[in-house]
């Protein structure tokens, strides 16, 4: 009895692996918007004044390195605005390695970076150059199925964010972006 179920396992399991990520129906949703924030902004393109005010409150926190509520917010960025590049990119890029914890964080967030990282390029082109450059730069940085070992892609995306620092040098989040990618490379010994 215990044969057969071991061999149905090996069967489904593999092809639940290789299956494409899925993003969450719904997370919960931040409790309210913060306004101790700052006042931050960063230049994206959004029609939903909702969106906007999500996506701010999202990349705050992100800054703040309060990843798990910027996830949350960028969200309900989307839920406004589902075209919304940058709050893609937001989810794909918080969902990730950093330098805090220089791994991909337990759970669904392997299947969220490489999700919301084709997400956020698929709706790319309606961006300005600079975010379509770090988008772009974000594609290296994720693959499906996830290695466990993150070297070969942190150094990826290490290479195409310091391009796109070169080619945008006067951009402070670029430039952020890049220090950070190549502080991730030597997890505190900086």
């Amino acid at each position: 009895m215990l044969l057969p179920a071991i061999f149905f396992s090996l069967l489904v399991i593999p092809s639940q692996i290789l299956d494409e990520p899925q993003l969450p129906e719904n997370l919960p949703a931040p409790p309210m918007i913060l306004d101790s924030l700052g006042e931050y902004q960063r230049e994206v393109v959004t029609d939903s004044e909702e969106a906007r005010v999500w996506f701010d409150q999202g990349y705050n926190l992100m800054l703040s390195f309060n990843f798990n509520g910027a996830i949350r917010s960028f969200y309900q960025a989307t839920i406004h605005d589902p075209e919304f590049a940058m709050a893609w990119w937001g989810i794909a890029y918080s969902s990730g390695p950093n330098i805090n914890v220089p791994q991909i964080m337990p759970g669904p967030f392997a299947g969220w970076c490489y999700s919301a990282s084709k997400k956020a390029a698929e709706f790319a082109d309606q961006e300005s150059l600079p975010n379509q450059a770090i988008i772009a730069a974000l594609q290296k940085r994720y693959d499906w199925p996830m290695p466990e070992d993150l070297t070969e892609l942190n150094e990826a995306y290490r290479d195409a964010i310091l391009a796109v620092h070169e080619k945008f040098p006067m951009d402070s989040d670029i430039a952020t972006l890049s220090v950070e990618s190549m502080m991730l490379m030597q997890p505190w010994k900086y």
